[in-house]
């Protein structure tokens, strides 16, 4: 991560960066709506901790505090630890209290505040990203052990650097004097120097509008079809075993969630989509939190994995793989700019552009590397090509062939 970001001019400073794990990830929404919410939810985050340190958020900025690098919300610390900082020192998340439930005790992991750092998932600005990672990267220079049992764990270093800014921040809230909470045996993630900068920008990101983690949240994910008026769904699970006294309730599909959606579905041939956009998008099945009432961006398999398989092909996506990457190639190389519309002030385009020439390899795409100067592509086929039969099958289910894919 360091060494990617570090090879980024100042003058993308400004530009978003999505980082995330690289093998229990499913993304389910459009980068266009991934955008767009990442700046509805750092307004939110930052109104709410301006709220919290209690002073305006133009005073908030005047002091260079906001919420800029937000990483997805776990229901547990990790590496566990009641007298770290980074269990202790760490706000409570600004869902309602018992969101989740009645808490049940400290082995009930559904009913737990989603306060704490996963870094499985993180979304940006490259400027304030590559601070980040710099002081982690101080932050493993200055307390790795490796006797220690989680010394490789990048959470570990990531958690304790966030403390560190939570815990410095409610000292400002308390004027400098002690800050409450945490057992007697308590840590305090003071400074490691007098110079050290704690104010990183780093928030959770409570909502799961951006990233959903799995584990500890079983009971509060589902598909619902949005075929209701003005595209609602209605929540018939009763989560908390309310009986008689669950009353059923609505989810509201966003329409750029709607919009984009549709707009990849007509880039599909007809002879394989079928029924018109605005009918499809009524009937498809979108996975989405109960409890925050999100259509989640990006899915996070934390916990076991051997749910990742049947996730995969639950997704609004499965029966259109490879006709999807095929137009994903020629998007790209058509340079088309993520969305028509402007987001924060600005249109947004992709960094790199598939290659036209022989280094495509194929149709589908690929990815590119960082271990190069300038950065190496790395075709599908030498990445995916052994797995096509499993990530392809629900557009081969269909039964209609390649050759009878008409683009209208």
């Amino acid at each position: 991560m360091k060494r990617y970001l570090d090879s980024l001019d100042p003058e993308e400073d400004d530009d978003l960066v999505i980082m995330v794990d690289g093998y229990d990830i499913i993304q389910q929404l459009p980068v266009e709506v991934m955008v767009e919410r990442y700046f509805d939810v750092a307004q939110k985050a930052d109104i709410h901790l301006a709220k919290r340190m209690g002073i305006s958020v133009t005073e908030l900025h005047e002091r260079d505090m906001k919420q800029t690098v937000f990483w997805g919300p776990d229901k547990i610390c990790w590496p566990q630890d009641p007298a770290a900082g980074r269990c202790w020192a760490v706000p409570p998340s600004f869902l309602r209290e018992n969101a989740f439930g009645a808490d049940k005790g400290p082995h009930d992991i559904f009913a737990k505040d989603p306060r704490w750092l996963n870094s499985g998932t993180v979304m940006g600005p490259i400027g304030d990203m590559r601070k980040v990672i710099d002081a982690t990267m101080d932050e493993i220079a200055a307390t790795h052990n490796a006797y220690f049992r989680h010394s490789e764990s990048d959470q570990y270093y990531l958690a304790n650097v966030w403390a560190r800014q939570e815990y410095s921040r409610s000292k400002q809230i308390a004027n400098g004097s002690e800050v409450k909470g945490g057992p007697p045996n308590r840590i305090l993630p003071e400074k490691i120097s007098e110079s050290q900068e704690t104010e990183l920008h780093i928030a959770i990101e409570y909502d799961s509008a951006l990233f959903q983690p799995q584990a500890g949240n079983d009971p509060f994910l589902g598909y619902l079809e949005y075929n209701n008026a003005s595209y609602t769904s209605r929540v018939h699970v009763d989560m908390f075993e309310q009986g008689r006294k669950f009353v059923p309730y609505t989810v509201q599909m966003p329409n750029n969630v709607r919009m984009a959606l549709m707009k990849l579905y007509n880039s599909i041939p007809k002879t394989l989509a079928g029924a018109p956009a605005e009918i499809w998008v009524r009937e498809v099945r979108l996975a989405t939190n109960f409890v925050t009432k999100q259509i989640y961006g990006t899915w996070h398999c934390t916990g076991p994995k051997d749910s990742i398989d049947s996730e995969f092909r639950k997704m609004w996506f499965y029966p259109f793989v490879p006709v999807l990457l095929r137009e994903s190639v020629r998007s790209s190389q058509k340079e088309d700019i993520i969305s028509s519309s402007v987001i924060d002030g600005r249109k947004w385009v992709a960094k790199s552009v598939y290659p036209r020439d022989e280094k495509l390899v194929g149709e589908y795409g690929g990815a590119w590397s960082d271990e190069e100067v300038g950065g190496r592509f790395i075709p599908w086929k030498d990445m995916c090509g052994d797995h096509e039969d499993f990530l392809f099958w629900g557009q081969q289910d269909t039964g209609i062939q390649e050759d009878e894919y008409i683009h209208t």
